[in-house]
């Protein structure tokens, strides 16, 4: 990935627009797929191939991220950006921070609100999801096949899901080469741009605090269910 977006940035640029216009079409016909199961009353297979979509859209996001690296004058961390590519994990959350992003009306409201955090935080813990909708598993000795856990309605709420952060990431992408020119632009001023690195730098941290929070809570919440009582 480096090698091909470490060039001038209108190439890396080119490159971006082409991996994101590709990336976009396969997550459209996994979702279109998972519909079809979805009509056909096969709730598991609809949630994993969903669950794919999402990862592709995870990626998507990740280009985003390099994308802006490069139109303010920072060199992209390339290792992270491929190992993001790798990992059904780190795609998986990338594409929920967009979903929640989406639902707050400001960066500065998302690092605060630790109920939205909290269901951040219970999406990921939800992750073996993927291998549910996919695999038997045994629970005190008896074989449960993925039908057996997949309803319409959990399906539903997952297609649902895929479907909206899509919409807003179709819509967001024809736009945002100039957003990022327009941005390159204001952070030409010194003054500007270090405000810029100080605002990015308050808002990390201060997301990384409430996501703690919030993971403790789940940990918290985890303990407390009857099952995990009964473990």
């Amino acid at each position: 990935m480096g090698a091909a977006l470490g060039g001038p940035p209108d190439v890396a640029f080119a490159f971006i627009r082409e991996w994101n216009g590709a990336l976009m079409t396969n997550a459209a016909d996994l979702l279109a797929d998972a519909d079809m199961l979805f009509d056909g009353k096969r709730y598991a297979r609809a949630v994993a191939l969903a669950h794919f979509a999402m990862e592709e859209m995870g990626k998507v996001v990740s280009l985003m991220s390099q994308a802006v690296e490069l139109a303010i004058g920072n060199e992209p961390d390339w290792a992270a950006a491929e190992k993001a590519w790798s990992s059904h994990d780190v795609k998986f959350e990338l594409f929920h921070v967009i979903d929640l992003v989406t639902q707050a009306s400001t960066a500065k409201a998302l690092s605060a609100n630790l109920e939205l955090l909290h269901e951040f935080e219970l999406r990921l813990a939800g992750r073996p999801l993927r291998e549910m909708s996919l695999y038997v598993d045994i629970e005190d000795r008896l074989a449960k096949v993925p039908s057996e856990r997949f309803d319409e309605q959990l399906a539903k709420l997952y297609l649902g899901t895929a479907f909206h952060t899509g919409k807003i990431l179709i819509d967001i992408l024809p736009a945002a080469g100039e957003r990022l020119e327009k941005l390159a632009e204001q952070l030409s001023d010194p003054e500007a741009r270090e405000a810029f690195d100080r605002a990015k730098s308050e808002f990390a941290f201060a997301f990384a605090e409430a996501r703690s929070k919030a993971r403790r809570k789940l940990i918290q919440d985890i303990g407390s269910w009857p099952a995990a009582k009964d473990a």
